[in-house]
Parts: C-alpha cells; sequence; structure tokens
C-alpha cells in the first residue's frame, strides 16, 4: 500500500520540490467537489434532492447500485431526463452562489504560480475562474474537448480544465455512460480530455484535493493508464482524503503504487483518559477533526510558501484604480463615462484611507496569509476603546481564526493570548447591555475560551485550565442554542479531567455528575457524546477511589443509554466502558462475569473498522 503521510509532511515534500528551478510549474491541482462546497451541494445532497423529485411507482424499488457514480447517475437522470433539464439543474444550484473559502484559497496559490498555473476539475461550476478574476487574473478555460488544443500544460497562463465540461452548456457530463465515454482515448482525434491529461500526466506532478475518484470518470481513467507504465511520475502524486476511512475506499492499483502518497487526517481524537484512568491530552473544539478539508490544505501550502497578501485585500482602493486604468481609460480627449474623474476619486479616497489605517488591518492581512501567530501579536496589547463597535465584533470574527483546533497545540500560548484579546473586545461590547446587537458572537467567544483551557493544560497551567473551562459554564451555561450547549459539555467534561490532574476527586465527580444531569436526555449526537464520556470517567475516577460497585453501576449506564448508537464516538465510548467493567469485575473475583464483559466487546465490536475499536 502507499505511504500515508501527515498533511505536514506533504507540505513540506511539496515545497521542496517548488524551490528547484524549472522550465514549468512542478505540479498541476486535480480538484473536486470538496473544493466548491458547503457553497455547491456534494453528490450525496444531489442524490436526496433527485430522490425527492423522482418518486418511484408504488412497490417499486431501485436497483441495486455497485458505487455512488452508479446511484448518482441513476437518481439524476429519473429526476431530469434530458440534457438540457439536467443543465438547467445544476444551473440553478450553481449560478449566483457565493465563491467558497477553498476556492478563494487556491485562486490565491495559483496566482502566484510557485507551485502550479494548471487546473484540471470535474467541477461543473464557474467559481475558481471567478475567484482568479476576483484577484486580477485572466484564467484560460477549457471545457469542451475541441477547446483542449488551447491548453500548454508549460504555458505560464493559468489553465482551468473542465473535464466534464461546465454548467453553461447542455453538453456537460455527468451521467455514467457519459462519463465512462468521455474518458476513452480516441485515436482518430488528438483533441479530447483525456489527451490533455495524457500530456501533463507525462511532466507534471499532481496534488489530488477534494476528490473522492469516481474509478471510471475521465481522470482516474487516465491517472491508471499513467501508472501503468514504468516511467515514475516526475514529482509524484499527493492524493488528500477528506476523511482517513477514504483511504480504504481509493482502488488499489492507485494505492499500491510507489509514487502515490497518500494525505489523510489524524483519527478523530475520542477519549479524555486512557484504560487505567491516565490523564491524555484533552481535545480542542475543533469541527474539522478528524477531517482535512480543502480550504486548510490550501491554507497550508499558502502558510509554508509564505505567499503575499492579494492585492485586492491588501490595497482594495489602489487596485480598483488601477484596474479602471487598465481596462477604462478614456483614449480620447473626450471621456464619455468620466473615467478619468472616478479614479481620481478612488485614488483620493486611498489616500484619505492611509491615514486612518489601523491595527484592524494588521490582523487581517496577517490572517489572510494564514500567519495566525503574527495577527494576535498585532491586536494583543491592543486597548479596546482604540475601535469602534463595529471594529470590535469584526475583531472577534477574524480572531476566531487563530484558536481552532489545530492552532492549540502548535501555538498554545498564542490561543491564549488571542481568547484574552476575544474577551476583552466582548465584554466591552457588552458594556452598558449593547452587546445585544452581536448574538453571533457568543460561540465563537465559547469555543476560544474551551481551547484557551486545553491550550493552558498543555502549558502546564492547571489551575488556569479549569478556570477557562468554568468561564465557559459561568458565561453560557444557561443558553439554548446547540454550538453553545456543547462548548458547556465539553467544558465540563474537560474540568473533571483538570480537576484529576490537580488531585480533586470529589470535585472531579461532581464535574461528570453535572454533565448527565443537565444533558443527560438530550438528543443531539455531540451532546451524548459527552454524557458517555462522562459516566466513563466517572467510572474510572470511582475505581481509582476503590469504590468499585459505584464504577460499575456507571460502566452499566454507558450501555443501555448508547449501545446501540451508530456514531463511531459512541461505540468507542461503549467498547471502552465494557472493557473497563471485565477490569473491574475480575478485580472483585467475578472471574466469570469478567470474561462475559470481555466477549460482548468481541460479538459487538469485533468486525469493525474503526481504528479505535
Amino acid at each position: 500500500m502507499s505511504e500515508i503521510i501527515t498533511l505536514d509532511e506533504a507540505i513540506r515534500n511539496i515545497r521542496a520540490a517548488c524551490k528547484r528551478p524549472r522550465k514549468r510549474q512542478p505540479f498541476f491541482f486535480m480538484i473536486g467537489a470538496g473544493v466548491s462546497a458547503p457553497t455547491i451541494p456534494l453528490a450525496p445532497e444531489i442524490i436526496r434532492h433527485c430522490k425527492r423529485k423522482a418518486k418511484l411507482p408504488r412497490r417499486s424499488k431501485p436497483p441495486e447500485f455497485a458505487d455512488v457514480l452508479d446511484e448518482y447517475s441513476f437518481w439524476l437522470n429519473r429526476a431530469y431526463g434530458d440534457a438540457t433539464l439536467r443543465q438547467e439543474y445544476f444551473r440553478g444550484i450553481i449560478e449566483g452562489k457565493s465563491i467558497s473559502d477553498a476556492n478563494l484559497r487556491l485562486a490565491h496559490l495559483l496566482m502566484k504560480g510557485n507551485v502550479a498555473k494548471l487546473v484540471v476539475t470535474t467541477n461543473f461550476d464557474d467559481h475558481l475562474s471567478r475567484a482568479v478574476s476576483l484577484f486580477g487574473g485572466r484564467p484560460i478555460i477549457c471545457d469542451h474537448p475541441h477547446t483542449t488544443a488551447r491548453i500548454d500544460e508549460a504555458s505560464a497562463d493559468l489553465q482551468i480544465v473542465h473535464l466534464h465540461g461546465s454548467y453553461w452548456y447542455y453538453d456537460l457530463k455527468n451521467l455514467k455512460g457519459e462519463v465512462e465515454a468521455a474518458s476513452k482515448l480516441d485515436p482518430d482525434s488528438p483533441m479530447t480530455m483525456a489527451t490533455v491529461l495524457n500530456t501533463a500526466l507525462r511532466h507534471m506532478g499532481i496534488i489530488v484535493v477534494g476528490y473522492s475518484g469516481w474509478e471510471r470518470d475521465v481522470f482516474m481513467s487516465a491517472l491508471q493508464r499513467r501508472l501503468g507504465v514504468e516511467n515514475p511520475l516526475s514529482h509524484g502524486l499527493y492524493w488528500f482524503c477528506y476523511e482517513r476511512k477514504q483511504v480504504g475506499e481509493l482502488p488499489e492499483w492507485l494505492r499500491d503504487h510507489g509514487d502515490v502518497r497518500i494525505v489523510a487526517p489524524e483519527p478523530r481524537p475520542i477519549a479524555d483518559v486512557d484504560d487505567s484512568g491516565r490523564t491524555l491530552r484533552a481535545a480542542a473544539l475543533d469541527d474539522e477533526a478528524g477531517r482535512l478539508p480543502a480550504r486548510r490544505v490550501f491554507e497550508k501550502l499558502i502558510a509554508e510558501l509564505k505567499l503575499d497578501t492579494p492585492t485586492l485585500m491588501k490595497d482594495p482602493l489602489g487596485f480598483f484604480a488601477d484596474q479602471l486604468e487598465k481596462s477604462l481609460s478614456a483614449p480620447s480627449a473626450y471621456d464619455i463615462h468620466s473615467v478619468r474623474e472616478v479614479i481620481d476619486r478612488v485614488r483620493t479616497a486611498k489616500e484619505a484611507e492611509s491615514l486612518i489605517a489601523t491595527k484592524l488591518e494588521s490582523v487581517r492581512d496577517a490572517i489572510r496569509r494564514v500567519q495566525y501567530v503574527e495577527a494576535v501579536d498585532a491586536v494583543k496589547h491592543a486597548n479596546p476603546d482604540e475601535f469602534t463597535r463595529l471594529q470590535r465584533a469584526d475583531l472577534i470574527r477574524h480572531l476566531r481564526q487563530c484558536v481552532g483546533g489545530s492552532s492549540v497545540s502548535d501555538h498554545p500560548d498564542s490561543v491564549v493570548a488571542a481568547t484574552d484579546a476575544m474577551l476583552a473586545l466582548y465584554d466591552s461590547l457588552h458594556a452598558g447591555g449593547g452587546g445585544t446587537d452581536y448574538p453571533e458572537l457568543d460561540g465563537p467567544l465559547a469555543q476560544a475560551l474551551f481551547n484557551r483551557g486545553v491550550a493552558l493544560g498543555l502549558l502546564g497551567r492547571s489551575e488556569e485550565e479549569l478556570a477557562s473551562y468554568e468561564e465557559v459554564v459561568r458565561r453560557f451555561g444557561d443558553a439554548d442554542e446547540p454550538e453553545l450547549r456543547e462548548c458547556v459539555a465539553r467544558a465540563l467534561v474537560n474540568r473533571g479531567v483538570a480537576l484529576r490532574r490537580l488531585g480533586r476527586s470529589e470535585e472531579e465527580l461532581a464535574s461528570y455528575d453535572e454533565v448527565v444531569r443537565r444533558f443527560g436526555d438530550a438528543e443531539e449526537p455531540e451532546l451524548r457524546v459527552q454524557v458517555a464520556k462522562a459516566l466513563f470517567s466517572r467510572g474510572v475516577a470511582l475505581g481509582r477511589l476503590g469504590r468499585s460497585e459505584e464504577e460499575l453501576a456507571s460502566y452499566d449506564e454507558v450501555v443501555p443509554r448508547f449501545g446501540d448508537a451508530e456514531e463511531p464516538e459512541l461505540r468507542v465510548q461503549v467498547a471502552r466502558a465494557l472493557f473497563n467493567r471485565g477490569v473491574a469485575l475480575g478485580l472483585l473475583g467475578r472471574s466469570e462475569e469478567e470474561l462475559a464483559s470481555y466477549e460482548e466487546v468481541v460479538r459487538r465490536f469485533g468486525d469493525a473498522d474503526e481504528p479505535e475499536l
């Protein structure tokens, strides 16, 4: 099987390849639907929509599907029976939608040209070309085999190839037969998408992001042909998987090739303590834990390459004035639209703006360049009164980027400083009751306070860690919003772990009991996970205190509550509770029951694929 490497290792390798001198860029990007999500629906959502629209006759059953492409093709054709209807459907879900963060980050990379100037994609949307145009670029677009002659992989121009067409035209390829036909080489015609790919694959490495790998489409067919020859890929292939389970879904001919580097996220952290009760590192609150979204891949590249901020963001008025001068300056003395006056007004506004520049722009600029430590340094000693109310709210939103899950382990000191700055800004907004205008800031602050607690724990500052978790509960303990309730539940669980480190066992037990009291009847999956964690951790704590019967009762409560759950995190908690139940029974000399508990683990989870199980 191909080597599975971390995101950081892959980015370092790509950067090293980009530093060597060459005639053309070392890589091209292959991007899929994950780059345009969540703005554009993914295949599962499209399938659900088409199922609702194309109701089958009573007692009719859909056929068995070999894979997602079969299912997608069947339901799309059933709901929209001809090519024009399908094109209109895709136009409806694409046109007018905002550009995804991942497409903006990728456009930033492409404009600098360090890594690649060629992008191939199975996407129908034009969001990447729009993002490039927004930054002042002019990409060459190829969305039909008859336009492939425009593509030159050695060109310095930015080029985007839509392998299956684009939503602008009815001949886009979206059904199984159409996709398979487009993947074939035509010896009678050099103008095919497959030919473009064959040429690119001979000379460049590939960076695959946001793409699930439909084995019979244009890209996968061309890639299989290329990997089947003896010559190695010039710079290898880096395949970024959104979730670790996707590694096993890739075909063997891809997984087992020596030129392929599969990049997968680390498994999502499940537990805060191990089976013997030893404290493990608490997990930061991170919506992307256990996942590797396209945006994060591009941000890592931007940060590693130390790219400058796009001019549009760094100097919007100067950028706009330059664009006007390039495109609209009057060629004659008679300026029919008074363009020169408009340009002068923009230049004047730019000069005035430079006089009132604040630290806010320094923070924004650092975050655009994915330099989060620099962003925190720019604001951590600032006085909230330096900013208007609107600027304070904007700063909180920007600083939220600096306290995410990955930043906690990489830069715990910066996470603490960023949260302190957010807290000062938040409290200044709420002084005199004015904060009711910004309820959307409650969630970011609660998450930041939680992650500050995790960061303080990593720094060995346990008393302050405990205070940070308690601050989450104090401020948001009565909130009804799901995001805030989850933060409170996580804070109470981690509070128990922190109290264990401080040797305050009775308070630790009370913290776990508080989780069960507040959220024991909750139906939200994330809250159920925290309840299961609390019950398990409570059992561990009771065992450590020698209260064996109560320990058993705590483990026994996990199984009836969550034994039928399908969520991976809950299944792990059930398995751990059953295992620890066996250990506790063994210590009590109840060997037959101990044996039965271990056998129950094997019966329930013996065929599980999850690494933790």
